[in-house]
């Protein structure tokens, strides 16, 4: 089955740790939000995290957090969040320059409210950072 899915919000990291997150809600996307809301979904995050020259993950580049029609391909989603990053200028100029690895991120059983509560995606980036850039883990 093909993925069907929005992004619904973005977010950029900064700072001498990347400990400054930055989120720039994204427009007109609440018709394809509910329309993908009526079928069994799933929430999520494709998120870059930069590496150093070593293949190491050192931080935490940029997010996108996502609804998607479930069930869904894994590598099929982060394959068009990438093309998604790549149509986002935000997006597109923290990934410039760098040496990026991604992952999809799940939020099992998490359902956004609508309308958009900035608060929550905040908290998801929250959660984001803290598994991946922390340390750099991955």
């Amino acid at each position: 089955m093909a993925v069907q899915m929005v992004l619904l919000s973005q977010a950029v990291w900064s700072g001498w740790n990347g400990e400054t997150v930055t989120i720039y809600p994204l427009t007109g996307i609440d018709d394809a939000y509910l329309a993908i809301k009526s079928f069994p979904n799933a929430t999520g995050a494709v998120v870059a995290l930069e590496k150093d020259e070593r293949g190491r993950v050192i931080g935490v580049a940029c997010a996108a957090i996502y609804c998607a029609i479930a069930p869904y391909d894994a590598e099929e989603l982060v394959e068009l969040a990438i093309t998604a990053f790549e149509g986002e200028p935000h997006l597109r100029a923290a990934l410039s320059g760098k040496s990026i690895a991604f992952r999809s991120i799940q939020f099992p059983g998490f359902d956004l409210s609508y309308p958009f509560s900035e608060e929550e995606f905040g908290a998801l980036y929250g959660q984001i950072y803290v598994t991946y850039g922390v340390a750099g883990r991955a």
